[in-house]
């Protein structure tokens, strides 16, 4: 097998591999990254599974190492261009064939959220592509999952990692998280989930209207504006005008998901009330209050749990998690510090208390890393790390 051996460039033909080669030389955390994955317990260390993707899409699962300098040796002579992390299983990954029972034991609790899930109400960008725009979809996510598992759950170890391109990753390493059953992870991604239609009727459970009060009625005015959700059918970005010229008709048409969450002669009223909006060329603040005043005015809904505000911000704002990356002990996710062979930027941590503040533009690149360290003029000897940026 040819692994990492042969040239991957990127779009400016740039050698990507020959700057990983030297990012996993010289900068990548090997040991802390071990030390971490085997929760320093090194005899069942070579229980847990270490995947490889190297260039050309040669995978290589189910490899295991006995202590940090195999698992040091193996990255920096392989180079893989990914490297993603998997259970803790009964017995080392790479001597499954030689059992009749090769099982998963225990494995963080683990989420997943990419900023495509997000494209039935985002306007700015689509697919991969991620812009300032839309990226608060992601804090909002960052902000509502680490406060619930923390406060309702009682959680204390987690880690948020960048993907390296469109989303996050959430680590929660207490042990009892690494020991929970396919079943209790279940019932934690369906405490963390919300669905407009099943929650019809209801008032809200307190995690939500903390959630409501707290994250996502503060954070919606700002995005509705920004992601022109009232603007229909006029596109106020120059990527919606363009997105329109290549395929006018799948342009989310987020208001009519706005109507779809009232009863059709509410919705009839109120789709004629923001036709005379646009017409009077009113901004969305005034749209958003005509909204909410027609709401507002219904007898009906004084009378009903339910409130349809409530239900049109929630199916904006609220986070769509990824549900079978937390509850199959067998899926694999991606290694923090590693680098995201698409983009060339490294997972970085993401600090949860400055979530708002991240910029995933700002993130190091291994190009970026590397003539960090070639351009160091510090005195004295220091580790390579701490002349860039990620000391």
């Amino acid at each position: 097998m040819n692994e990492g051996n042969d040239k991957k460039t990127n779009g400016d033909g740039y050698d990507f591999t020959g700057s990983l080669k030297v990012y996993y030389q010289r900068l990548y955390p090997h040991d802390s990254i071990f030390q971490w994955l085997s929760y320093g317990q090194q005899e069942t260390s070579i229980n847990r599974e270490i995947a490889f993707t190297f260039a050309n899409d040669i995978y290589s699962r189910f490899n295991s190492f006995p202590d940090s300098d195999s698992f040091r040796r193996s990255i920096s002579s392989r180079c893989p261009v990914k490297i993603d992390i998997g259970a803790f299983y009964n017995i080392p990954p790479n001597r499954r064939n030689t059992v009749a029972v090769f099982t998963a034991l225990e494995k963080e609790l683990v989420f997943d959220v990419d900023i495509d899930a997000y494209n039935t109400v985002r306007r700015c960008c689509k697919g991969a592509e991620i812009c300032h725009l839309c990226w608060p979809f992601i804090t909002i996510f960052i902000r509502l999952a680490d406060h619930v598992l923390r406060k309702d759950f009682g959680f204390k170890h987690l880690l948020w990692v960048y993907s390296g391109r469109r989303g996050v990753h959430c680590w929660v390493a207490d042990d009892r998280a690494r020991k929970m059953t396919i079943h209790a992870r279940s019932a934690i991604i369906h405490y963390l989930s919300y669905s407009v239609k099943e929650k019809q009727g209801f008032t809200l459970h307190p995690m939500l209207q903390r959630a409501y009060d707290e994250i996502l009625e503060p954070a919606f005015l700002n995005m509705m504006i920004k992601q022109g959700w009232l603007d229909y059918p006029i596109l106020s970005t120059p990527q919606q005008q363009q997105q329109s010229h290549k395929d006018e008709e799948k342009i989310p048409r987020q208001r009519d998901a706005i109507f779809s969450l009232l009863p059709r002669e509410d919705a009839e009223q109120l789709k004629l009330k923001l036709e005379e909006a646009d017409k009077e060329k009113l901004d969305p603040i005034e749209k958003w209050k005509i909204i909410t005043d027609h709401i507002h005015s219904m007898e009906k809904y004084k009378r009903r749990l339910e409130n349809p505000i409530h239900k049109i911000i929630f199916y904006f704002t609220y986070p769509r998690l990824d549900e079978a990356v937390s509850h199959d002990l067998g899926h694999l996710l991606k290694a923090p510090f590693c680098v995201h062979p698409g983009t060339g930027r490294v997972c970085v941590p993401i600090d949860p208390k400055k979530a708002e503040e991240f910029d995933p533009f700002k993130v190091p690149t291994v190009i970026s890393l590397n003539k960090q360290i070639d351009n160091y003029s510090g005195a004295g000897s220091v580790a390579d790390y701490q002349k860039t940026e990620l000391a």
